[in-house]
C-alpha cells in the first residue's frame, strides 16, 4: 500500500509473498543478492572493522559514511538506507577488499559476495 514499485522491489529482492507458507513470486537471484549485501553491511557494524574501513576510505580521499542495517524488517526506508549506504561508500568498500584479499571470513571479498548470490 505505501510502496507503488513493487515490481522493482520484487526485483531487488525486497518483496517476497507467500501462500500457505510457499513463495509465490520469490526472486532468488536478487533476494542471494540481498542477503549478501545485508552480510556485508552487518560484518562492517563492528567497530574495529569499521575503522579499518574508514583507514581505506581516508587513503584514497573518500569519507566513509556508516553502513545502515535494515534491523526492522517491515519498514521499507530501512531497507532502502541499506541499500543507499552501500551504494555510497562502493569505493572505500572496493579499496579495502583490493587491500585486504586475506579478509577474514566474516568480511568476504566483491568476488565472493557475487558468487554467494549467484550459486543459489
Amino acid at each position: 500500500m505505501h510502496d507503488a514499485d513493487k515490481i522493482g522491489s520484487s526485483a531487488l529482492g525486497l518483496l517476497v509473498r507467500t501462500k500457505l507458507k510457499k513463495l509465490v513470486n520469490a526472486c532468488p537471484l536478487a533476494v542471494a543478492v540481498y542477503n549478501c549485501i545485508h552480510k556485508m553491511a552487518a560484518s562492517f557494524s563492528y567497530a574495529k572493522r569499521f575503522e579499518s574501513l574508514r583507514k581505506v576510505g581516508e587513503g584514497i580521499g573518500y569519507k566513509v559514511t556508516k553502513l545502515e542495517l535494515d534491523l526492522n524488517n517491515t519498514c521499507v526506508a530501512a531497507k532502502h538506507n541499506l541499500f543507499l549506504s552501500v551504494i555510497k561508500n562502493t569505493p572505500p568498500l572496493k579499496s579495502y577488499f583490493i587491500a585486504n584479499p586475506q579478509a577474514q571470513d566474516s568480511e568476504k571479498r566483491a568476488d565472493e559476495w557475487e558468487g554467494d548470490a549467484t550459486s543459489k
